[in-house]
């Protein structure tokens, strides 16, 4: 048995549907959802908070003492006690970076060092500062923000090597607070006699302020309507996103998140759930599946210390108290009077206290009522005429259209008079047509036959019913035609008498059903067996068939790939080879942390060395000839290389060998060494792919390559560095370097 049918099945097809307060997800649809903001009291006080790469939270107590906090293991430990000669007077912030704690002292000016490891003081640098308010850690600098003691004299510095401090910012009024995001832009907050704002600078202006004089700034800060938000404390969660904490006009507390459209110019969406001011604001890490960090805050009545994380619950309808959606969809057969024969619904989920409700009905004409698109009273006869030329002449044809098409098309509308001419429309089609529609019987159907579904056209509609937390969602939805049943097949007898035949087809019908879902699912089984073809669900099933349990951290795009190639590289398991080309394969499904920020400031470098006359042009486009090569990088990615003790064959010195023997524990012992990683969670990946594929009898350690060397630490020569011949230039040598003094020749 054959049937035609019009199917729903992936994220692009439900986009054509339209409808109220439903939104597309991960190829299917649900209640549209809205951010909420909740958040968690750690159980202690503090001034100042920075989190490390570890998740653990660092806090600056008001009596000046270090505690380190574990919220996974709800955990506290003290690092380090503010008491004796190295004593803090009058602490005011604090961050981290690395194993290196930095205190900011009021009283001194001093910024005092910690470290984690050892518990104790290892430096102060006199960074001269008048009023201190904050340090903050990113793009692999510590910047310091000082207010001063004039209206104009604010100032952003940096903390440079050697305990040298380097201004970088310099007039800033009356600033609170300061950001800076993973790309280096600096966002500080500042109080003018004419208002708050968030001044912006790049990240290029920050590293050469003479080069760039150029700011952006965010002036007012709209909630809602009519409302406006005082801000008191700001932090960058992205490069485009801002969130702002603050107080609203009549003193409540609120949190806005500033989406930047990346050309001057951003949107604010307030948070709902979130009624705590702070004082303080601090990005954590990313939580599994999260779109946001996680941040942290200092409440700024009590010193309490909040996880703030941000979730996502479901919006009621537009104008009423229902957790409830509608979803509109027409189907065109192509053939007039068409026997729609039955409908199926595919759920993803379907919690006990929802409910989907199916309507329908068809017709052979596009404009169901004859008035089409004047049937909207607030439509002028010119509008109509606008829209008629564009092909829009039934309500049915205006729904499915956004506001912003409709705007396009009609001359002298917005997108607010198109989305009034919408909720009208739909009001028209879920109210007024309530005559038309065809309810099937029972609720959450997944089979149903429609009854006295004769016409071209198939409207569909489908109402989603859930609560705050939970909402059905529907993965597919097919309608089949044309209506043939087994009753074909039998004596004429049984096809003579309208209401008998009537009732015997249906019943026929249930039958055929079943034996046609049958011969679907066995002329479609072979794509479960297809690494490239198998639903995403059924991907791990597929694995157990090889024994393979993908960790928790492989794309879906690795997965496939591991699958298809799985015979090939199974040939080579247990082997070094085997290893490599699974690690490598894992690697290049994986994104790099953006290296960008290096080459541009390199290029900056060197046409400010030309400008001063150390370089010529000629050297110069050699130089970003080079620094280009560079920006296209290896094809393979990510780094990755494997280190053994054959390698060390042509070292002679034990201090040579050092550094790669710290993670070799024996003589069959090997190390990986791979990354940038963009999280800590694809070195873990790594990590355990490692130890599962290694050779047998062999132990191992993983080493994470990261954007930058430095000397005893993640420099490696012949991995990721390189020693090079220097060349001697007047202006550009160096003592000791590429020039040595010697005895002066006498002169003859």
């Amino acid at each position: 048995m054959e049937f035609s049918h019009v199917t729903t099945l992936d994220s692009e097809e439900w986009d054509e549907w339209t409808g109220r307060n439903f939104e597309v997800h991960d190829g299917g649809i649900g209640l549209a959802t809205e951010p909420r903001v909740s958040y968690s009291d750690l159980g202690f006080e503090a001034l100042d908070v920075d989190i490390d790469r570890d998740e653990n939270v660092f806090a600056l107590r008001p009596t000046g003492d270090l505690n380190k906090y574990d919220e996974q293991r709800e955990f506290a430990e003290r690092v380090w006690t503010n008491e004796g000669d190295e004593a803090v007077e009058d602490p005011r912030a604090l961050c981290v970076a690395g194993d290196r704690i930095y205190v900011a002292d009021g009283e001194t000016g001093d910024v005092v060092v910690v470290s984690d490891r050892l518990g104790e003081v290892v430096g102060r640098l006199d960074a001269g500062l008048e009023v201190p308010v904050d340090l903050v850690s990113g793009n692999r600098k510590i910047y310091v923000l000082d207010r001063g003691t004039g209206q104009t004299s604010g100032e952003v510095a940096t903390l440079q090597r050697r305990g040298n401090v380097q201004t970088v910012l310099r007039g800033l009024e009356s600033p609170e607070d300061l950001a800076v995001d993973d790309s280096g832009n600096v966002y500080v907050l500042e109080r003018e006699e004419d208002g708050p704002l968030v001044s912006i600078y790049e990240a290029r202006y920050v590293e050469s302020p003479n080069a760039f004089p150029y700011r952006q700034t965010i002036e007012e800060f709209p909630v809602g309507e009519d409302d406006e938000l005082d801000p008191s404390v700001v932090e960058a969660l992205t490069e485009d996103e801002l969130v702002i904490n603050g107080r609203l006009s009549d003193g409540d507390p609120a949190t806005v998140h500033y989406l930047s459209d990346g050309a001057g110019e951003g949107t604010f969406e307030r948070r709902s759930g979130e009624d705590r001011l702070y004082s303080k604001l601090r990005r954590g890490t990313y939580a599994e599946g999260g779109r946001h960090p996680r941040y942290y805050g200092v409440g700024f009545e009590d010193d309490r210390v909040y996880a703030v994380r941000e979730t996502k619950r479901h919006k009621r309808n537009s104008g009423g108290t229902l957790y409830d959606a509608q979803a509109f969809r027409r189907f065109d057969s192509g053939a007039l009077d068409t026997e729609w024969h039955r409908i199926t619904v595919d759920f993803e989920s379907l919690p006990s206290n929802t409910q989907v409700r199916v309507s329908y009905f068809t017709s052979n004409d596009t404009q169901v009522v004859p008035n089409g698109v004047e049937a909207i009273e607030s439509i002028t006869d010119e509008e109509a005429v606008d829209l008629r030329v564009a092909g829009i002449e039934a309500i049915w044809d205006l729904i499915e259209h956004d506001p912003e098409e409709i705007a396009d098309i009609v001359e002298y509308a917005n997108v607010d008079r198109a989305e009034e001419w919408l909720d009208r429309a739909f009001d028209i089609v879920d109210e007024e047509w309530s005559d038309r529609w065809k309810s099937v019987r029972t609720s959450n159907p997944r089979d149903a036959l429609l009854d006295g579904a004769s016409g071209r056209f198939l409207h569909v509609r489908l109402e989603m019913i859930g609560e705050v937390e939970t909402s059905p969602r529907i993965g597919a939805f097919r309608a089949y035609c044309p209506r043939k049943t087994y009753l074909r097949y039998l004596p004429e007898v049984f096809q003579g008498n309208g209401s008998s035949t009537a009732f015997l087809e249906r019943f026929l019908s249930t039958f055929e059903s079943g034996f046609v879902d049958i011969e679907e699912q066995i002329e479609t089984i072979t794509r479960y067996f297809d690494p490239e073809g198998v639903p995403s669900d059924y991907l791990p099933w597929l694995g157990q068939w090889l024994a393979i349990q993908f960790d928790r951290g492989w794309p879906e795009s690795a997965k496939r790939e591991f699958l298809a190639r799985a015979p090939t590289l199974f040939k080579k398991r247990g082997t070094k080879e085997g290893l490599r080309e699974i690690l490598r394969l894992y690697l290049n499904h994986v994104d790099q942390p953006d290296t960008s920020w290096m080459l541009d400031w390199h290029r900056d470098r060197l046409r400010q060395r030309t400008e001063d006359g150390y370089l010529t042009e000629e050297e110069l486009q050699v130089y970003l000839a080079e620094l280009d090569e560079l920006e296209r990088g290896d094809e393979d990615g990510h780094l990755l290389f494997f280190f053994e003790h054959l390698d060390m064959d042509g070292m002679d010195s034990e201090e040579a060998k050092r550094p790669y023997t710290t993670n070799m524990h024996g003589e069959r012992s090997f190390t990986v060494f791979a990354g940038p990683f963009n999280h800590r969670t694809q070195k873990r990946v790594v990590d355990r792919m490692t130890a599962t594929e290694r050779p047998a009898h062999t132990d191992y350690g993983v080493v994470e390559l990261r954007q930058h060397c430095k000397l005893a630490g993640n420099s490696f020569l012949g991995i990721n560095s390189t020693l090079t011949p220097r060349s001697f230039a007047l202006g550009r040598s160096t003592l000791g370097g590429d020039t040595v003094l010697k005895e002066r020749e006498p002169f003859s």
